[in-house]
């Protein structure tokens, strides 16, 4: 666990660093460890170069796709066992267009590894889809994340996304000082 550690926390340096160059704005927040959760599941389904590109990026050519998935899932229980006085909802989700059929190891190791189910949704019928997911979305995240499907990027092509969802909530180590408005 400690490697992985080790690794997840270099993933994070890395993907910070390249958030942060590319950024307009100097005040950025992200979860590298919501991101780790959804390419973990995509590399649950990826193959030859896919897979290798994902494990190369995380940093984690070293372990075996086995392996990751039980450590993630080492790590999400770590994370949803947080101390008093705080609130961290992690959700995963996959939505499968009806009728398409996903190989059975496929979904057992999202249901192991990221405590995700499938949801068959008819893709072609985009506005109702969308309200579906950014519903779910919103209720995990207690309506501060709404909106996250756009209805246009769903066609009748769209076979399978995977929905990854964090909220957290906690007081600052160090609160921010209060400032007199300026007039």
């Amino acid at each position: 666990m400690n490697e992985f550690v080790t690794k997840s926390k270099a993933f994070s340096g890395t993907l910070y660093h390249r958030v942060v160059e590319n950024s307009k704005d100097p005040n950025v927040i992200f979860s590298p460890f919501s991101i780790s959760q959804a390419l973990g599941m995509v590399l649950a389904g990826a193959r030859e170069n896919t897979k290798y590109e994902i494990k190369r990026t995380m940093e984690l050519l070293a372990f075996e796709d086995w392996r990751i998935h039980k450590l993630m899932r080492k790590m999400y229980r770590n994370c949803i066992e947080r101390p008093t006085g705080q609130t961290l909802k992690l959700a995963n989700r996959m939505y499968v267009a009806d009728g398409l059929e996903i190989k059975p190891e496929f979904t057992n190791i999202i249901q192991e590894s990221y405590s995700s189910n499938a949801h068959a949704v008819n893709f072609t019928d985009s506005e109702a889809t969308a309200e579906t997911i950014n519903g779910w979305v919103a209720n995990q995240t207690e309506g501060l994340i709404n909106g996250l499907v756009n209805p246009s990027t769903l066609t009748e092509l769209t076979r399978l996304i995977l929905v990854n969802a964090i909220y957290f909530k906690a007081d600052w180590k160090k609160k921010f000082q209060k400032l007199d408005e300026v007039s």
